[in-house]
């Protein structure tokens, strides 16, 4: 069994809005990130409501999965927060574009598009540098602001 490093790059408190456990994404309120939100950084230790939480702002920390996270091309894969703050593989951004059978005779003409997908810079909390079979497992994630 290997061990895990981290190393954390800044560290801010803020005070829990929620009894909180230790690594799981926060926002600057104090409360869990919500699925798919920005967060403030990962918590570094365990606070119940009302009490300082130190919270993790920069570097490469530890994060608890919230379901399988299989990595990509490089060794990593882009992570975002479920709704209780644990790890998750964020969704490829793609766009559909309709066949290209269509001339288009007028500047007015617009072709439907289909997105799917959110890896945006906002809501893209780090990338995960370990897989996962399921929930509950400790992944390294580097941190992005």
């Amino acid at each position: 069994m290997s061990s895990k490093t981290t190393l954390i790059m800044g560290m801010a408190t803020v005070i829990a809005g929620a009894d909180v456990v230790r690594n799981r994404f926060l926002t600057a309120d104090g409360e869990y990130c919500g699925a798919g939100a920005k967060a403030l950084g990962v918590t570094d230790e365990k606070a119940l409501d009302g009490e300082a939480c130190p919270v993790a702002i920069g570097g490469i920390v530890l994060v608890e999965s919230g379901d399988a996270i299989v990595l990509g091309a490089g060794g990593m894969v882009a992570i975002k927060s479920d709704s209780t703050g644990r790890a998750v593989p964020a969704t490829a951004f793609s766009v559909t574009v309709p066949g290209t059978g269509t001339a288009v005779t007028s500047n007015a003409a617009q072709p439907d598009l289909t997105e799917a997908g959110g890896v945006l810079p906002e809501i893209v909390n780090g990338y995960a540098l370990d897989a996962a079979s399921g929930a509950g497992e400790l992944v390294r994630v580097k941190l992005c602001a």
